[in-house]
């Protein structure tokens, strides 16, 4: 895969941003993260937006956003 992931973590309620967390790859033979490999990577619980590299989407005719919810 040549291009990571960007992930956020959404804000808790109206008045926080949402926080920058790096750039990732999903694990091997994946397209996309699950809440799993969220928490395999240390992310606390909350809920995460991902967007995906343009050549995954277009290759895979995916959107460009990923919501994901890791469970506390």
């Amino acid at each position: 895969m040549a291009e990571p992931f960007k992930i956020w973590k959404n804000p808790g309620g109206y008045d926080d941003a949402p926080v920058y967390m790096g750039e990732f790859y999903p694990p091997a033979n994946q397209i996309s993260f699950f809440w799993t490999d969220l928490r395999d990577l240390g992310f606390s619980p909350g809920h995460y937006t991902v967007r995906l590299p343009d050549s995954i989407r277009q290759r895979y005719g995916l959107r460009k956003w990923q919501a994901v919810q890791v469970p506390a």
